[in-house]
């Protein structure tokens, strides 16, 4: 379970100096700590703390806790996410009962109801946000050989239906973590086989789809070592796409082809060690890009 405990840092990319704010903490439910997950819209945040989950209206002042009674939603709650007034909630447990995985509330958790009404799966990775579209990676047979896919939400007819065919979702080994619409493209980040990188096995790790042609590029860039890292998240700004990894931000300013690394301001060095931060998220607020990052991991001696 991968808890929220995170340095913020506020790059202002057209001159490349680094740029310090003042941060008010947002006061949290009670005697909460850790957070497993959280979403905004508008003036409301939903957040998530083990099996609990809460809502603000005003930025913290006041939370209430939302009611899952009615529907059997599991301990550990990994992802929220909310639109169209919509709110999703994925759990670490697997589809089949007596927990369901993967439910939604229409009506601020008075009721609830299974997030994948139209099929079946066998295993439930990760929600994948894009602005204001939700994507999830799915298995949906049992055995080494099949292949994971990812699926978007329609949220007009309620169901969920496959971005990409069997044949070329194979050719995605390891598994997405972020995506990327633009134009008529998708951009799709995943993770990376540690024992392969360490082997210096080159596999990609970036991938561009076509909905036009209907044909998947996998990028892996030999100019940079992009492809040793796990792609956590991508922002699109201007003509250039960001993208944020476990070991700080690449750029590219062709549509994902070749990439760039961009470390100002996103190192740690102390007398003994000295690292690239990991990027989480990023987004674009006035001009400026916000990417959140990770602490270096501990070490020991």
């Amino acid at each position: 379970m991968k808890i929220f405990k995170i340095i913020l840092v506020l790059l202002f990319f057209t001159n490349g100096s680094l740029i310090c704010q003042n941060w008010e903490e947002i006061r949290g439910w009670s005697n909460i700590v850790n957070v497993q997950s959280f979403d905004v819209n508008e003036n409301s945040i939903y957040l998530a703390q083990d099996e609990k989950i809460f809502k603000t209206d005003d930025f913290g002042l006041n939370w209430k806790q939302l009611k899952k009674e009615s529907f059997s939603v599991a301990f550990g709650i990994n992802h929220v996410f909310y639109n169209d007034n919509t709110l999703f909630i994925q759990s670490r447990w697997n589809s089949k009962g007596p927990y369901d995985k993967l439910v939604l509330t229409k009506d601020e958790g008075k009721s609830w109801d299974k997030g994948n009404s139209n099929f079946d799966y066998y295993l439930f990775f990760d929600f994948i946000k894009d602005k204001k579209d939700l994507y999830s990676v799915f298995k949906t047979k049992v055995g080494y050989k099949n292949p994971l896919n990812i699926y978007q939400y329609d949220f007009n007819n309620k169901n969920w239906f496959s971005l990409l065919d069997s044949a070329t979702s194979t050719k995605i080994v390891n598994i997405p973590k972020t995506i990327l619409k633009y134009s008529n493209k998708i951009l799709i980040g995943t993770d990376v086989n540690k024992t392969a990188v360490s082997q210096g096995i080159k596999r990609p790790n970036i991938f561009i789809y076509n909905f036009n042609d209907k044909t998947l590029l996998s990028m892996l860039d030999s100019t940079s070592d992009l492809w040793r890292n796990q792609v956590n998240c991508f922002l699109k700004y201007n003509n250039s796409i960001f993208a944020g990894t476990s070991t700080g931000m690449y750029k590219s300013e062709d549509g994902g082809i070749t990439w760039k690394k961009n470390i100002h301001g996103l190192q740690y060095k102390d007398s003994v060690n000295e690292y690239d931060l990991e990027v989480a998220k990023m987004m674009v607020f006035d001009d400026y890009i916000f990417a959140i990052t990770s602490y270096p991991p501990p070490v020991f001696f």
